[in-house]
């Protein structure tokens, strides 16, 4: 079964593909999608997307329901290192009773889903060393992103809350952690809402400024395209 999202009634396209021996039912206004709550308001003009519950119940699943809540979800300028990895056979086993590759995946969706603000610390990581090998330092992190959100759980991406065009804001890290390449991050909004956004490190080594920023311009491209959109 699968689940199709349209605005408006019916269109040929939906008759289309009755044609084509599918049958379609009509649920009416969309409320919940994907995990995302949708919020609409009418006299506002204004839809939004929430996923409080959501995270509610990734709190209570790593047992972090009711902790006290940080206000930024990763210490700014922080590095984190392979030897960060446990160091003893204690340090080992006690790491192994966490779900550090859970709770990054568990983060990761809502970073993809409805989330920007913490996309670039989701990015940080879930690098394949700390997945592999993760320590205390590493886990605290993650720790930290859910104390964030357990104080921003009501924040929602607000679509038609403004008016005006495409905008599009970029920035990178540059390469402050240790694999010495860059995590640029980018996120376009319109209306009052970002629609696409997305950090992740760079395939190359970020060696020089200049050439550096071209790397990124060229990857960035490549990336995009196919996607919702172009740069």
């Amino acid at each position: 079964m699968s689940t199709i999202v349209s605005y408006g009634h019916f269109t040929e396209a939906h008759c289309a593909i009755q044609r084509g021996g599918y049958a379609l039912t009509d649920l009416g206004p969309i409320h919940r999608v994907l995990r995302i709550k949708v919020i609409r308001d009418r006299a506002a003009r204004t839809i939004s997307l929430s996923q409080v519950w959501y995270i509610d119940a990734i709190l209570a699943r790593f047992g972090l329901a009711g902790v006290k809540p940080y206000g930024t979800p990763m210490v700014p300028s922080v590095v984190y290192l392979k030897d960060d990895a446990p160091s003893t056979r204690e340090e080992e086993a006690r790491m192994s009773r966490t779900s550090y590759r859970e709770a990054i995946g568990s983060l990761m969706h809502l970073g993809v889903a409805t989330r920007p603000d913490i996309a670039f610390a989701v990015s940080t990581l879930s690098h394949r060393h700390f997945l592999d090998n993760s320590g205390d330092t590493h886990w605290e992190a993650v720790k930290r992103i859910f104390r964030y959100l357990a104080g921003t759980r009501t924040l929602q991406l607000t679509y038609g809350g403004e008016r005006h065009n495409l905008l599009g804001y970029t920035d990178a890290d540059g390469a402050t952690q240790e694999h010495r390449r860059a995590i640029p991050g980018y996120a376009f909004i319109i209306d009052g809402g970002a629609t696409s956004w997305a950090s992740r490190k760079e395939a190359g080594t970020h060696y020089a400024f200049h050439s550096g920023s071209r790397i990124r311009s060229s990857h960035w491209h490549a990336r995009r395209q196919g996607g919702p959109l172009v740069v």
